[in-house]
């Protein structure tokens, strides 16, 4: 069975789905209350496989319609390289990570690129996505445009 815009949800839950870090130390507590969302946090906030498998599920069966993508600046994410600490994994552990870590250089560019993921699942019925980067040091939430 596939899905369809009459399949029933298994709860009427929030419309939103958001992707956030998982330092909640960098949100502000007033955050949490005004996306009233499913929240799917990941380091960097990124559209990662399995970040992208619980959105199609809060879509699909929670009934989530819109996407908000919430990066911050300091993000650790924007303080290295993929190969660099594959390496020292590697270096560790004899093996290296199949998975991609997903570093970036700026927060800004990383929201587009989640976007743009996002939009090009097939699995994802709605693609409302908005963007934003919380200034960590103004607290300041800034809308990202896409292109």
């Amino acid at each position: 069975m596939g899905w369809s815009p009459t399949m029933p949800v298994m709860s009427q839950g929030s419309p939103r789905g958001a992707f956030l870090c998982p330092r909640p130390r960098r949100w502000p507590s007033w955050l949490a209350w005004t996306l009233d969302a499913h929240v799917i946090r990941n380091a960097g906030g990124v559209a990662s496989d399995d970040a992208l498998r619980s959105l199609v599920i809060s879509q699909r069966l929670l009934g989530t319609e819109e996407i908000i993508l919430v990066h911050h600046t300091d993000c650790g994410m924007e303080t290295f390289r993929d190969d660099a600490v594959k390496e020292q994994i590697l270096a560790d552990t004899g093996l290296r990570p199949s998975f991609a870590l997903e570093a970036f250089p700026k927060a800004d560019d990383d929201v587009k690129q989640t976007a743009a993921r996002i939009k090009a699942n097939p699995f994802i019925p709605h693609k409302n996505v908005r963007g934003f980067v919380y200034e960590v040091e103004s607290g300041r939430l800034r809308e990202i445009f896409m292109d």
